[in-house]
């Protein structure tokens, strides 16, 4: 049952990824590279916001898994939602109240464009603070979904609303080629639209009984220090993730930060991998700790952990030993290809292992502790953000990746080992030797091979099935070679099989 929810968590993330993916070189293309560079500034801003989540959405979906499992009552988590949706609510004017205040300063001091005015700049970047204010609001009653493990709708509305926020906007490409402002304010209506989309579903999605509730400063502080935990790390996890990129908004003109964004946003594909398989482990990992089912719930962080090794590494490998054919194929512009290549292929490797990350935070969420994690984050920190500003100035963007790739793979060798050691007995390192080296080695040898068959200079075509086969064949190969892995994998297909027949 599992395994059918994360086939579908992912067919739908993918949508979501490449229908956003595929559309970016067509909104390039309509709206120039400057303005496409506040596209980029508009993605990077969606994240810097966060900070002011204050661990809220990853909290609440923690305790709606905690009524599904019937651990907590009707009324508590009644009372958690209106508690931390008033919360939220109020951080996100205050925000939005922030960034509409800061505009003129962002438009005329920090971004540096030589077609677009100030003025326009200045309007635009308030649209944006709606926007982001908007879907950052959408984010915690998506969570509760999640946690109430309504992932097949949730994956519905994630298609439904991708749709109508990357397709449904080139209904305005007459008017966008002139003002691109259109774009972001379409933004925000869809935006609206998801807000009150998903409020109405998690407060029908709990018990009518006890409906009136209010807000509980008792209730927050009882879950303040989970939900600052949750911060702490999703603060860190912002500077590691984005900081290159706000250093580099402000070193770029926006056209050269609208190609970096390509490439990044090609290399971020990989990470795109990981919310619809949290939003699958997070609550079953939650329930098997409230159980205390220890055992299956090794067996399930394995499983999962020999899958995604296989899977991030040939997707990373294929796109750090074929940038050139990646980003022409999808763009069909051999200018991007050649500016953006170098970028992509050093981010590639960096957001794999940062992907695979993922899963010991999960571990430690299920388990409500958080402290090792956090503690492993701030070092990371420490020495990660004058590294980065330092590469950033001396060798710009190839230079924020490489330090993100070397930074990554410390924390992987270095740290999760004592993570794993509190958590899975007797797993400290042989995690990663039997469980991440395999499959991932196997992954990235296949998919080297497969790239050497695919000549340089080939149409768009031939070089987006290159790109496909490569990162593909290693999948599969990686899958096959890790051994809990393999096992689930003639599992899945044996079932299959068994309903065809």
């Amino acid at each position: 049952m599992i395994y059918r929810i994360v086939i579908g968590s992912y067919l739908a993330q993918a949508y979501v990824t490449l229908i956003g993916i595929i559309l970016m070189p067509v909104y390039l293309h309509i709206l120039g590279a400057s303005a496409f560079g506040l596209v980029g500034f508009y993605l990077m801003l969606q994240s810097w916001v966060q900070l002011l989540d204050l661990g809220i959405s990853p909290t609440f979906s923690r305790e709606m898994a905690r009524f599904r499992a019937h651990v907590l009552t009707a009324e508590a988590a009644l009372m958690r939602l209106r508690t931390l949706e008033l919360l939220l609510g109020g951080l996100a004017v205050m925000a939005v109240c922030a960034l509409a205040f800061g505009r003129d300063w962002i438009a005329h001091d920090w971004l540096r464009s030589a077609s677009i005015g100030a003025v326009e700049v200045s309007r635009i970047l308030a649209m944006m603070a709606v926007a982001v204010g908007l879907r950052w609001v959408a984010s915690m009653y998506r969570a509760g979904l999640v946690g109430l493990e309504r992932q097949a709708l949730v994956n519905l509305l994630a298609v439904v609303f991708a749709t109508l926020r990357f397709v449904g906007v080139l209904i305005w490409i007459p008017v966008m080629r002139h003002w691109p402002i259109v774009f972001f304010a379409h933004q925000v209506g869809v935006g609206l639209l998801e807000v009150v989309t998903y409020r109405t579903l998690i407060h029908r999605g709990l018990p009518v009984q006890s409906r009136v509730s209010r807000f509980s400063l008792t209730l927050f502080r009882e879950l303040a220090p989970l939900a600052g935990a949750m911060a702490l790390l999703g603060a860190i996890w912002i500077f590691v993730t984005q900081f290159d990129k706000l250093v580099l908004s402000r070193l770029l003109s926006l056209a050269e930060y609208g190609y970096y964004s390509i490439a990044v946003m090609a290399a971020g594909g990989v990470l795109m991998l990981m919310p619809p398989l949290n939003q699958v482990l997070q609550p079953r990992m939650t329930i098997l700790v409230m159980q205390g089912n220890e055992e299956k719930l090794s067996h399930l962080y394995r499983v999962t952990t020999q899958l995604l090794a296989a899977t991030f590494a040939a997707v990373g490998a294929a796109m750090a030993l074929l940038p050139a054919q990646l980003l022409y194929a999808w763009s069909g512009n051999h200018a991007l290809a050649a500016s953006a290549s170098p970028i992509l292929e050093i981010y590639a490797p960096a957001y794999s292992c940062a992907a695979l990350l993922s899963l010991p935070f999960l571990l430690q969420f299920a388990h409500g502790k958080l402290r090792l994690y956090v503690w492993g984050n701030l070092l990371l920190l420490v020495f990660l953000l004058p590294a980065l500003m330092l590469s950033a100035v001396k060798w710009g963007a190839v230079g924020t990746g490489a330090t993100l790739c070397v930074a990554y793979a410390a924390f992987l060798l270095l740290w999760v080992p004592l993570i794993h050691h509190r958590f899975l007995p007797g797993r400290a390192f042989r995690w990663l030797l039997l469980d991440v080296v395999p499959p991932a080695g196997a992954a990235v040898v296949v998919a080297f091979l497969v790239s050497m068959m695919v000549p340089d200079g080939a149409s768009r075509i031939v070089s987006a099935c290159g790109v496909a086969a490569a990162a593909g064949a290693g999948g599969l190969a990686g899958m096959l070679t890790g051994n809990l892995s393999r096992i689930a994998l003639f599992e899945l297909a044996g079932k299959r099989a068994w309903k065809t027949s």
